[in-house]
């Protein structure tokens, strides 16, 4: 765990690459969300972001962006959660990244199937509509 926490952290002294941050960065933040350790989970998934976007690396981006909107969700704010899965779906979408895109909507779709019996699935589907929008 240590060596993972190394290699995703932007500000040790190691020269560590873009895509080794991606990867422990992943395995970290879904160990983090699991444990419940949702702020530095957050931490987590902005780096890993930080650092699939500057590889052009889409679907690791979208998997940072679910992991972030799982973040928000246990944290209370949908809101959140939602507006990061959307925005991330416009992003990918205006460079190109259909398959990255499709993903992070898929998500979308799941949490609107959650949340369809607390009636907030209107939220959803509005997202949803602004996330396929040509």
């Amino acid at each position: 765990r240590d060596a993972l926490c190394r290699a995703v952290d932007p500000t040790s002294n190691t020269s560590v690459d873009s895509w080794l941050q991606v990867a422990a960065g992943s395995i970290l933040a879904g160990m983090l969300i699991s444990e419940g350790a949702l702020e530095s989970a957050r931490g987590v998934c902005t780096a890993v972001s930080k650092a699939a976007t500057a590889r052009g690396h889409w679907v690791a981006v979208a998997g940072a962006s679910i992991d972030l909107a799982a973040v928000c969700q246990l944290s209370g704010d949908l809101e959140a959660a939602v507006q990061n899965l959307l925005s991330t779906t416009i992003t990918l979408r205006q460079r190109g990244a259909l398959t990255a895109a499709n993903l992070v909507i898929a998500r979308l779709s799941e949490m609107r199937a959650e949340q369809n019996a607390d009636g907030a699935s209107e939220r959803f589907t509005a997202a949803l509509r602004a996330a396929t929008a040509a």
